[in-house]
């Protein structure tokens, strides 16, 4: 029982992982394709400087992890129902 609850731990801390990982690298591109976006079509630059870019691609990415977790938490509130 103790090994099983053990297994069970060790793999959602890896999946912890790699979705921070995944938010991480979404966030950026997600940040990176709306900055390419209003450059190219209304020339017009959203982030002045490098430290805005890296706020708001963080502001992104905790939103996302946020969500992640709400989604993880109604899908095993649905599970044990």
């Amino acid at each position: 029982m103790n090994q099983k609850k053990i297994k069970i731990s060790i793999k959602m801390v890896i999946i912890g992982i790699f979705a921070v990982i995944i938010a991480f690298v979404l966030s950026r591109l997600f940040v990176e394709y709306i900055d390419e976006l209003l450059r190219s079509n209304w020339q017009y630059q959203l982030f002045e400087s490098e430290s805005s870019y890296i706020v708001f691609a963080n502001c992104i990415m905790f939103s996302n992890i946020l969500l992640e977790i709400f989604l993880i938490y109604i899908c095993r509130k649905f599970r044990k129902i």
